[in-house]
């Protein structure tokens, strides 16, 4: 009997197979038959695909995925870095707002694929725990002072105004709770506030749009190929849409025409 050990709560030096995911070695004769057990334990939402691939077939899924992420990562960094130099030319507070949601979204996508665990932290499974509901609650803080600043709530819509400002608390405590509470709990209340938050940002942006808000075209296009990319997402996982390239990374396609969109809105 040959028994393996993985997951989050282990050093990342102590995985088997050096990689982002938890990858087990299963020799295997021509013709030979075997029995594996699998005993699976999480405090968060448990999905477990599996996938029994030869060597060859491995790295040739290996090679595809990372050409994808490295094509979204980079898409991140030259939208933060582009709008970082923006804000420090001309100090809107927009561009600043802008800039940490990028930098949240991408920390939040790069901790939920295993990439900041091997590549950030691979000694801090602790942190690595606490990292995605942690970046959850940022990325929302900043997306609902975001919407603020660039909607101009404030002037435009005093009520709503107050509401996302109650939103981003709402996060600020989801944030904290990553770090003070169980993993279960912060998720379960990162999530809720997600959800909320969403509803409330896409209200205000139709409203704004039923204003005249002019800038609010453009934000509502971002918002609405994110929320695209995150339903695609979805209905993979609950297997309503086949498991493919587009379906797999459609929150990261999503994320990325987003910021693209949201960049192009500002300027």
């Amino acid at each position: 009997v040959v028994t393996y050990r993985g997951g989050d709560k282990l050093p990342f030096s102590k995985r088997v197979v050096k990689h982002r995911n938890v990858i087990f070695d299963v020799p295997l004769a021509i013709g030979e038959s075997v029995r594996i057990y699998i005993r699976v334990r999480t405090e968060g939402s448990l999905q477990v695909p599996l996938f029994l691939r030869s060597p060859r077939a491995m790295l040739a899924k290996d090679h595809e995925e990372q050409f994808a992420l490295g094509l979204f990562y980079g898409v991140m960094v030259a939208m933060l870095l582009y709008n970082l130099l923006i804000f420090l030319s001309i100090r809107d507070i927009s561009y600043l707002y802008y800039v940490t949601y990028i930098f949240g979204w991408a920390m939040f996508q790069m901790s939920l694929n295993g990439l900041a665990f091997e590549y950030l932290w691979p000694e801090s499974p602790k942190w690595g725990n606490m990292a995605t509901p942690f970046f959850v609650g940022s990325t929302l803080v900043a997306a609902a002072m975001f919407a603020r600043v660039f909607l101009e709530t404030r002037t435009h819509m005093p009520r709503f105004d107050r509401l996302l400002k109650v939103s981003a608390g709402a996060a600020t405590i989801a944030t904290v709770s990553a770090v003070v509470a169980s993993y279960g709990i912060a998720m379960k209340l990162g999530t809720f506030v997600a959800l909320t938050e969403s509803i409330l940002i896409v209200s205000v942006a139709l409203w704004s749009l039923k204003k005249g808000v002019r800038q609010a075209r453009f934000f509502m296009l971002a918002w609405s190929a994110l929320l695209l990319g995150i339903m695609v997402y979805a209905l993979k996982t609950f297997g309503v849409l086949p498991s493919n390239t587009f379906t797999e990374y459609g929150m990261q396609l999503g994320a990325a025409a987003e910021l693209i969109l949201l960049s192009f809105a500002l300027a």
